[in-house]
């Protein structure tokens, strides 16, 4: 790789990730040689953003690139390696961007196949801020120099992660963002149904978040299972059983582990 240049990168999807991925590094002046994707619809539009050829199956391309990053879905990344390995040689970079799956994926693992994780929630449309988001890597040795210097480039917060490092992140993440997310899915509903404007919870949720990474979360905790309440808890377990049954059993379990988490203290 060309420090001045850029270098050549495939990508394989053309999901969010990949959108994201390639759009920053397209507009960083690096080549992209190939979109790789079965969906013929985000696969070309992503090509056509990036100035990429556009291939709907790993085995019609070329993979005459530097890095290939694997921007697939978790369950699809042991079959797409297995497509793309007998095909590169060892100077590539193969790297996949999954946060659930480490170097396992790999048959056989080498110097140049690892992770790259950035931990961000992405959206095709909303351009992220690179320099904001922490990026794992991962591999058997150091991180190759390529990869570290695109990581530069991006202003990235790097960090070298293990198994156990990886899992426990991704686990955090989806308990902070995932779960976090489906409650407010869960609040909308509540308020769309008795027509009210969800974001009279703006305020709410804006300082509750700002707080919670300003010290630990732990200390900022508050609500009816943090104090027992158990009149008020009452209330809502009886107005979810009459209106939204579904969500009743998770009422409950946050009250009961807010009260296990909290009595301990």
């Amino acid at each position: 790789m060309d420090n001045k240049a850029g270098f050549k990168y495939c990508l394989v999807g053309s999901g969010n990730v990949a959108t994201q991925l390639g759009t920053v590094l397209f507009s960083q002046g690096n080549l992209a040689i190939e979109i790789i994707s079965r969906n013929s619809t985000t696969g070309k539009n992503l090509a056509a953003a990036v100035q990429a050829n556009y291939i709907s199956q790993v085995s019609e391309a070329s993979l005459d690139a530097e890095i290939i990053f694997v921007c697939v879905q978790d369950d699809e990344i042991a079959d797409v390696m297995k497509s793309i390995q007998s095909r590169i040689i060892s100077s590539q970079i193969l790297v996949h961007t999954s946060g659930s799956r480490g170097l396992e994926v790999y048959d056989p693992i080498s110097a140049n196949t690892g992770v790259f994780y950035p931990l961000q929630t992405f959206s095709k449309h909303n351009l992220v801020k690179w320099n904001k988001i922490p990026v794992f890597t991962q591999f058997i040795d150091d991180t190759p120099k390529e990869l570290l210097l695109l990581i530069d480039r991006l202003k990235c917060r790097h960090h070298i992660i293990s198994d156990d490092n990886r899992m426990a992140i991704h686990t955090a993440a989806v308990f902070a963002n995932n779960f976090t997310n489906f409650n407010l899915v869960i609040a909308h509903r509540i308020l769309t149904a008795n027509h009210l404007p969800f974001d009279i919870l703006k305020p709410l949720v804006d300082q509750s978040l700002s707080t919670a990474f300003l010290t630990e979360p732990g200390l900022n905790q508050t609500g009816p299972a943090k104090r027992k309440d158990n009149e008020t808890i009452s209330k809502h377990i009886n107005y979810l059983i009459q209106n939204f049954p579904e969500f009743e059993q998770l009422y409950e379990d946050y009250s009961r582990l807010i009260k296990l988490t909290f009595d301990k203290k």
